[in-house]
This record gives C-alpha cells, structure tokens and sequence, in this order.
C-alpha cells in the first residue's frame, strides 16, 4: 500500500467514527424523522459543496443523480413504515 492509501483510509475511518458520534449524540434529543428531514438535506449540500473540488473540472454523470435521490427519499419512507416516527 501506498502512503497515500494509508493516510485516505484513516482519515476515512476518522470521520466515518466522528459522524457516528455525532449521529448518537443528535438521535438523542430528536425523534427519528425530523432527523431524517435534516440529516439528508445537509448531506445533500455537502455534497454539492465539494463536488467542484472532488470533481476538479470532469464532467457530471447525471445519470447518478436519480440514484441519490431515490435512495434518500427510500431511506426517508422507511422510517414512516417501520413506525418510527
């Protein structure tokens, strides 16, 4: 492995273990679908944020965007169906 693939994983390990806390911490004080409503519009412009950096000038697949947002809302109405709210 390559220096650069040590320090990608790590710091991936490192924020996916920071936004669990976070999430445990948030879940605490609010109910699951009001979580929901915020957690995926926020991450919706974080992504929008950093994809011109991430992207650094390639074209967009437009194709993948249906494929987020189906996913979000999927995750958004399971929460309605499993009674979670």
């Amino acid at each position: 492995m390559t220096g650069a693939a040590v320090v990608l994983a790590l710091t991936s390990a490192l924020c996916f273990g920071v936004a669990l806390v976070l999430t445990h911490i948030g879940l605490r004080y609010i109910a699951p679908l009001p979580g929901a409503a915020i957690s995926i519009p926020s991450s919706t412009l974080l992504f929008i944020a950093i994809a011109p950096i991430v992207l650094g000038g390639r074209a967009i697949v437009w194709a993948a965007v249906p494929i987020y947002w189906s996913d979000a809302h999927r995750v958004g109405r399971g929460a309605i169906a499993c009674g979670l709210t």
